[in-house]
């Protein structure tokens, strides 16, 4: 080796050592120093703390129940009033008034009373039995003027009924001419046609609507369904006995009348062959004008039995409301004239009864009417007393006046309040999480205290906690009341802090909170195992303000680290 080359290698050896030496001096760190806590028992106190206010556990509105001008008002806004101390009092006046006037209706009527005890006078007596006469005599009146009427209202139905019944009878003639009047001319129409009838005349038929062929089939058609109306029409009048019921009748009626329109339109519709029909020296004009003369003859006959049908049908529906107008007029004459009989008789069953009454010694039930009227007058009489009782508000419970509504000559009514008071028993509401209030009992105890009173301390226990919820910014709270178990100069609507004690513990494992690690719900704290930190998971139970206690993951005596340098 050269020593140029055992330069060059010297070089980079102490390059090397070098290199190491700032590799060293740089980045390797030294070792870390810790301090550490020992893990010893000790007692947690666990506490719910929440901002509340005071309040008065109970408000009371007073109201007057009746109407009326407010004469006196014995107490001011602030102002202490026992239980059962007046406070305002009404103008009774016209009160007092009425109380003497319920007072002389209620000696009236014991007055009457008494007089109904005595009995009644031969004068009085005299005056019923005339009544009495009266009223018999009423009586009979009335039975001979009731008879009276209703016999002749009776004759004027049946004479109505009569023609009505005529009518009908006239109606079923009109309906069994009518089958006959269809019957010629629907013959006189098959005649010219020789649909049913089998004699034929070729050169008449063959020119039958020989200038509109169409007028043939349409007549022909017209005349198939005219004939099957008509039978069936004949099936329903002769069903007609001698005394069939209305309804039947007019049934048969309208039977008929739907054929006789049918007829007169196959008339009309043959009458329109026959004006297309052309002669032959076979069929002359004499014989055509021969079959519309019989045509124009049947349908005026057909025509006059329709206008004489509907003429029945019209008589018959007068006839029909003339005589329900008089059965009705019938039944009215029976119902006024029974109500004229039963009144005159309870005319004389009344003048009988109060005859009978007034001869009578009077009667337990009577007296039970009459001392009913008693115990109502003396009913007015304690509403009036009640009403001026009720003129003068009372305290309902010892407490403070906490508003005065209405003064000296002001109208006080049941919807207008006259005074609030507030309880002397101050309480303390919080509105504490649902996170928090399955730890808070009824009887827990507390501290508060309170802005307006410094940095005391007051002692104090919770009485009750709301079962409803109550929503705040989307959160759940529950209302929880707190009151204090020593005197304190508390005033309604002032703030205090409360801390509410949840669950103690003594001789439990103590960790520091500020020394645990929080993640996910989990507990952690770090540890040295091996000269290496690691964190171990713990299991929390009670959660102090300082301390909290360790259920699982830490053993008393064991250190944990709690600063590293």
């Amino acid at each position: 080796m050269t020593s140029r080359s055992k330069l060059l290698l010297a070089g980079i050896i102490a390059a090397g050592v070098v290199a190491i030496l700032i590799y060293r001096g740089f980045f390797v760190s030294k070792n870390p120093q810790y301090e550490f806590i020992e893990i010893k028992r000790g007692t947690v106190i666990e506490e719910v703390s929440e901002t509340g206010k005071v309040v008065s556990p109970e408000e009371i509105d007073l109201y007057f129940k009746n109407p009326g001008q407010v004469a006196e008002v014995k107490v001011k806004e602030g102002d202490t009033a026992l239980v059962g101390q007046a406070l305002m009092r009404l103008d009774t006046k016209e009160l007092f008034i009425k109380e003497r006037e319920a007072g002389a209706a209620l000696a009236s009527t014991q007055a009457k009373y008494s007089q109904a005890l005595a009995g009644a006078t031969n004068e009085d007596i005299k005056v019923y039995e005339t009544a009495l006469a009266n009223a018999q005599k009423n009586l009979i009146e009335a039975k001979n003027s009731a008879a009276e009427q209703v016999v002749a209202s009776q004759k004027e139905v049946q004479a109505v009924k009569t023609t009505h019944d005529n009518l009908y009878e006239t109606l079923k003639n009109t309906l069994r001419s009518n089958i006959v009047t269809m019957s010629t001319a629907l013959t006189d129409i098959d005649n010219i046609f020789g649909i049913d009838n089998t004699t034929s005349n070729d050169a008449f038929e063959n020119n039958l609507g020989a200038i509109n062929f169409q007028t043939k089939i349409v007549a022909e058609t017209s005349y198939k369904d005219a004939k099957f109306l008509k039978q069936e029409a004949v099936v329903v009048v002769d069903g007609l006995t001698n005394t069939p019921s209305s309804n039947i009748v007019e049934l048969a009626a309208v039977k008929v009348k739907s054929a006789l329109n049918k007829v007169i339109s196959a008339l009309e519709k043959t009458k329109a062959v026959l004006d297309y029909t052309t002669t032959s020296p076979t069929f002359t004009v004499a014989d055509l004008n021969a079959k519309k003369s019989t045509i124009d003859t049947d349908r005026t006959l057909n025509t006059t039995s329709l206008s004489n049908l509907e003429t029945g049908e019209q008589n018959i529906s007068s006839a029909k409301n003339t005589l329900e107008v008089s059965q009705a007029k019938l039944a009215s004459v029976k119902a006024i004239t029974l109500a004229s009989v039963v009144t005159a008789e309870g005319a004389v069953n009344t003048t009988q009864d109060q005859l009978a009454a007034k001869k009578a010694p009077l009667r337990e039930v009577d007296k039970e009417v009459y001392l009913a009227a008693i115990a109502s007058s003396q009913a007015s009489l304690d509403l009036i007393r009640q009403q001026i009782n009720e003129a003068t508000l009372y305290a309902p419970m010892t407490g403070v006046i906490a508003d005065a509504d209405l003064k000296i000559g002001e109208l006080a009514t049941s919807l207008v309040r006259a005074l609030s008071m507030i309880s002397t028993n101050l309480e303390i509401e919080a509105d504490v999480s649902e996170l928090d209030i399955r730890k808070i009992i009824v009887g827990g105890y507390l501290t508060a205290t309170f802005d307006a009173l410094g940095q005391e301390q007051y002692q104090g226990k919770v009485i009750k906690i709301a079962p409803r919820e109550k929503l705040k910014d989307e959160d759940i709270f529950y209302k929880v009341a707190m009151v204090l178990e020593q005197p304190a100069p508390l005033r309604s609507g002032m703030t205090a802090d409360v801390s509410i004690k949840v669950g103690e513990r003594n001789n439990v494992l103590t960790i520091p909170g500020n020394l645990l690690i929080k993640r996910g719900g989990r507990y952690f704290a770090q540890v040295l195992v091996d000269g290496a930190l690691k964190e171990r998971e713990i299991k929390i139970g009670l959660q102090g303000e300082d301390l909290m206690e360790v259920i699982d993951g830490l053993s008393e005596g064991e250190k944990i680290v709690a600063k590293i340098k």
